[in-house]
């Protein structure tokens, strides 16, 4: 088969597999709001072995603990799939074929903070709203893999916890990025949890 033919066969198969890959996403999307199921003990410790599983596929990423407030009780899928995509996002970005990912938790008395912080080239200020929009990728689908649903699935999935997502990096200072989502503690609010709500408790 002439090398031309071949490319596009690939071409096709990539493109094929990402629509599924994409219509898996918006399901996950379109239940992300149903917050109902296994409510438990969370600990970041033993769930990062989990992502250190997960992503097996590309042992030059290392997963860190920071720091680990130690078990909180909360929603156990949405939460785990919260880090998931925010694991995976930092991964799928990074401009270097190695890298480190450090996450930690810190329990307040309304609310336990986690953050995922990394390594990568970072998000220039003047796109850092439109990561979290539906079907929105900073690259070309043919450079990197992805349905422009990761971001806006961790968003909305903060939301129906009645917490929030937010996104600090600068690449005009330094490299990297940090999410840092905010989830109450014993709540199903859906009210998002602002910057001040919780600290003066």
């Amino acid at each position: 088969m002439p090398a031309d033919a071949q490319k596009n066969i690939g071409l096709i198969r990539n493109r094929t597999d990402r629509l599924s890959s994409h219509l898996s996403a918006l399901l996950d999307y379109a239940r992300a709001g149903q917050i109902e199921g296994e409510h438990g003990a969370f600990s970041l410790t033993h769930f990062a072995d989990e992502l250190r599983l997960y992503f097996n596929s590309n042992p030059e990423f290392e997963i860190k603990v920071e720091q680990d407030c130690g078990p909180f009780g909360a929603y156990l899928t949405p939460l785990k799939t919260i880090l998931i995509n925010l694991v995976s996002n930092a991964s799928k970005h990074h401009d270097r074929s190695s890298g480190t990912i450090r996450i930690s938790s810190e329990l307040y008395p309304n609310y336990v903070e986690i953050t995922v912080a990394d390594d990568g080239p970072g998000i220039p200020k003047q796109y850092q709203e439109q990561i979290f929009v539906l079907f929105q990728t900073l690259k070309s689908r043919d450079e990197v893999e992805g349905s422009g649903l990761g971001l806006a699935l961790v968003q909305k999935l903060a939301r129906s916890l009645g917490g929030s997502v937010s996104v600090v990096s600068n690449p005009e200072v330094a490299r990297g990025t940090v999410f840092t989502v905010r989830i109450p503690l014993n709540s199903k609010s859906k009210k998002p949890l602002n910057d001040t709500q919780g600290l003066a408790a």
